[in-house]
């Protein structure tokens, strides 16, 4: 069975707080739990004031670090630092979900030709975006309607509005 134990507060000085030792005296501690620093004497000493200035001071010290920095994480970045276009070139792995397929799945569709081969730059495999998008729109979709869209697309190429 547990004992609830007494906590007094003093109305000026906030963040102290007084429990009941032992011995039926008042012990004041700055904070609370494991980041509670204690306070020599009573309230109204001299070494009770200066105590509690010094752990009030450091206390507001450490709140001030810490908004600065959750302030320095939230700081607005400049347009001109942000990619405010897509990548030209795409890695395997880009250039599979940029068409929406599974990496491996794009490599069939390379070694068949309906997707485009990767370039080389500084021995890296690069799918170049633009011819990506030409093979995409060159896919047969299945559903026997392409010679109407071409058809719709040569009408539409040729007409004059």
């Amino acid at each position: 069975m547990s004992r609830k134990k007494l906590e007094l507060t003093h109305p000026q000085f906030p963040g102290a707080f007084g429990k009941l030792d032992r011995r039926g005296g008042v012990s004041w501690q700055y904070g609370r739990g494991g980041g509670a620093y204690h306070i020599p004497g009573e309230p109204g000493d001299a070494e009770f004031l200066k105590r509690y200035q010094q752990l009030a001071e450091i206390q507001a010290e450490q709140e001030n670090y810490i908004a600065e920095l959750s302030n320095a994480y939230l700081r607005p970045v400049a347009i001109s630092d942000v990619i405010t276009y897509p990548p030209r070139g795409l890695s395997r792995y880009e250039a599979a979900r940029y068409v929406g397929v599974a990496p491996k799945v794009f490599d069939e569709m390379v070694v068949d030709g309906t997707m485009p081969r990767c370039k080389r730059l500084r021995a890296q495999a690069i799918w170049d975006r633009v011819q990506l998008d030409i093979a995409f729109n060159a896919l047969d979709s299945g559903d026997g309607m392409d010679k109407l869209r071409e058809s719709l697309r040569e009408s539409r190429s040729g007409s004059t509005l």
